[in-house]
C-alpha cells in the first residue's frame, strides 16, 4: 500500500513538473513576441486640453492611437475581442491544462486590460482640465464605439461630408450617442452640415417614406443641437406629407378601425353621431360618420364597436337642390362645362400646398375632383 502510494505521489509530482515547464514555455513564448514585437499600452502623447474644441482634438488622437494599438495586439498574439473574456484560473488537473492552453491568452489579457485603463485616464484626466464631464466620453468607448469617431473622420477628412453624417447620426435621446457628430461640427462644421443637406436630399429622391422620415428626424436633432438652419428640411417634411398622403388609403372601408377610417384621403368625418346600447352584459357604442362637401354627404359609414361595419360612397352623385340655394348652383358641374374662370383655383392650390407640388398639379387635382367645385 505504501509503496503504491509512492508511485501516485510520484506520478502527480512529474504531471505538475509537465505542467510547470509548459507555462513556463508559456511564458517564455508571450515574453518572446515582446521582447519581439515592444508594444507599449502608455499613450506618450503629453496633453492638456482646456477648452471643448481641444478636448475632441485630443479624444480623435487618443481613439486612433487605441484602435491601432489593439489592433496590433490582437495581431501578435492571435486573438480578438471574441475571447476578451478573462481566463479562469481553477484547481485540479483539469483546470490546468485549461490554464495552460490559456498562459498566452492570460498575456495578451492584461495587455488589452492595461490599454484600456490607460484610455479611461486619459479621458478622465483630460475631461478634468477641460471642465467637462467625461461620462458621455467614457459610455462611448466602453460600448465600443470609438470606431465611429474614426470613420466619421476619415470621410470628413476625403471631404465625404454625406458620408461623415451618416456615420455620426445620432440618437436624440441618448446624449453619449452625439460625441462623434460633436466632434465633426467643432473640427469641420461646413462640411458636416452639407453632410446633413444631401442626406435630406437623397432621402427625397429615394422616395421612400420611412427612409425620409427618419432622416428628417436625424435633420432635426441635427439642426436643433448646433442651431443652424438646414435649408431642405422644410422641403423635405412637404415631400413627406405628400407622401403619407399618397400611401393614404382613399376611402374608409368595412373592417376598419374608426381611428384608420380618420386617416383616408377623404380627411377626418364632418360630424360624427354615438349611441349605446346594453346587451351581451356589456355596453356597445355605434353611430355613423359623415363626409362633407360644402351642404353635400359625400361619403357615410356606419361603425359598431370602433369598428367600420356599412360604407356608402357618394362621391359621384349629384348634389340635390337645397331650398336655400339657387337650383342653378346647387348641383355639381360635369367636367364638359368646366370653367376655370368660375373656380377660385388659387385658393384650392393654398389650401391644399401639402398636397400638390405646384399649381398645375392642383389645377389638374382640381379639374378631376369635381366635388369641390362648389366649394370654390
Amino acid at each position: 500500500m505504501k509503496k503504491y502510494g509512492m508511485i501516485v505521489s510520484s506520478v502527480f509530482l512529474l504531471l505538475v513538473l509537465i505542467c510547470a515547464a509548459r507555462v513556463f514555455s508559456a511564458d517564455s513564448k508571450a515574453d518572446k513576441i515582446q521582447s519581439e514585437h515592444p508594444i507599449s499600452t502608455d499613450f506618450e502623447e503629453n496633453l492638456s486640453p482646456s477648452s471643448k474644441e481641444e478636448l475632441f482634438k485630443a479624444i480623435l488622437k487618443l481613439a486612433v492611437w487605441e484602435s491601432e494599438t489593439r489592433e496590433t495586439l490582437d495581431k501578435t498574439y492571435g486573438y480578438t475581442d471574441d475571447d476578451l473574456e478573462k481566463p479562469g484560473m481553477k484547481y485540479g488537473l483539469e483546470s490546468t491544462e485549461e490554464l495552460l492552453e490559456n498562459a498566452l491568452k492570460t498575456k495578451w489579457y492584461e495587455q488589452r486590460m492595461s490599454l484600456f485603463d490607460t484610455t479611461e485616464k486619459c479621458i478622465n484626466d483630460w475631461c478634468d482640465s477641460s471642465k467637462i464631464d467625461s461620462s458621455n466620453v467614457l459610455t462611448l468607448y466602453e460600448k465600443g464605439r470609438f470606431s465611429r469617431i474614426i470613420s466619421v473622420n476619415d470621410s470628413l477628412e476625403t471631404g465625404s461630408g454625406m458620408e461623415a453624417y451618416n456615420a455620426a447620426v445620432f440618437d436624440a435621446e441618448k446624449e453619449w450617442t452625439a460625441l462623434p457628430m460633436d466632434i465633426a461640427y467643432a473640427l469641420r462644421p461646413k462640411l458636416i452640415t452639407a453632410g446633413c443637406e444631401a442626406s435630406l436630399v437623397s432621402a427625397m429622391e429615394e422616395n421612400y417614406m420611412f427612409t425620409l422620415k427618419s432622416t428628417i428626424q436625424n435633420a432635426e436633432n441635427f439642426e436643433n443641437r448646433y442651431g443652424v438652419k438646414i435649408v431642405n428640411l422644410d422641403k423635405a417634411k412637404q415631400k413627406l406629407k405628400r407622401l403619407e398622403y399618397s400611401n393614404k388609403p382613399e376611402i374608409p372601408k368595412v373592417g376598419m378601425s374608426t381611428s384608420a377610417a380618420c386617416s383616408t384621403k377623404l380627411g377626418p368625418p364632418t360630424r360624427t353621431t354615438r349611441d349605446s346600447g346594453m346587451w351581451s352584459h356589456r355596453t356597445h357604442y355605434f353611430g355613423y360618420m359623415y363626409w362633407e362637401r360644402g351642404d353635400q354627404t359625400i361619403f357615410k359609414a356606419s361603425y359598431h364597436d370602433g369598428e367600420i361595419t356599412d360604407v356608402w360612397d357618394m362621391r359621384n352623385t349629384k348634389a340635390s337642390p337645397n331650398p336655400w340655394r339657387r337650383s342653378s348652383s346647387s348641383s355639381s358641374k360635369s367636367s364638359s362645362s368646366f370653367d376655370p374662370d368660375d373656380h377660385d383655383i388659387e385658393a384650392y392650390y393654398e389650401d391644399n400646398r401639402d398636397v400638390y407640388d405646384d399649381y398645375d398639379d392642383a389645377y389638374e387635382g382640381f379639374l378631376n375632383d369635381e366635388v369641390v367645385w362648389d366649394d370654390y
